[in-house]
């Protein structure tokens, strides 16, 4: 990513979580008022049905409250500041490669008896044949037919 592309995503999620916290700020100020009003904002439906300027609940503030934090716990930790990697240090590549290598320690454990055995030894092992047709249905059939004598085209 360049660096004008990472100071824009910056700016950006900086901005935003500022205008949260602005917002919060201007919502605890009317926080003082009444819990219903007669105020309204303007908008009638039907004629008689109208739409009250009540102030936010309580709990919904500081649900919101937790919102902003966790962001910027966030953002500290993990990257999402464009080029900023975080203080845990985590990618998407460094998960993909541990993940990777999770499922080949697997897949070797599976196939790795079979490596060093001849095929005669293999074509009367039931299990690798149950292996092999497995794999064969999974990722050959497609294109080879159910039976391996190929399809048209």
């Amino acid at each position: 990513m360049s660096n004008l592309t990472s100071w824009l995503i910056v700016l950006g999620v900086v901005f935003n979580v500022a205008a949260s916290v602005w917002l919060l700020i201007y919502l605890r100020k009317r926080r003082g008022e009444s819990a219903t009003t007669t105020d309204t904002t303007g908008h009638t439906w039907d004629g008689d049905l109208s739409e009250l300027n009540n102030p936010l609940p309580r709990w919904w503030l500081w649900l919101f409250v937790v919102t902003v934090i966790f962001s910027i716990v966030y953002l500290v930790l993990y990257p999402g500041l464009g080029n900023v990697r975080g203080t845990l240090g985590w990618t998407q590549q460094s998960q993909w490669k541990a993940m990777q290598a999770q499922q080949e320690a697997k897949l070797q454990a599976v196939l790795g008896p079979f490596a060093t055995q001849d095929p005669v030894s293999l074509a009367s092992n039931p299990r690798a044949l149950a292996i092999g047709r497995n794999l064969f249905a999974n990722n050959c059939s497609q294109c080879h037919g159910s039976d391996g004598r190929g399809a048209i085209g």
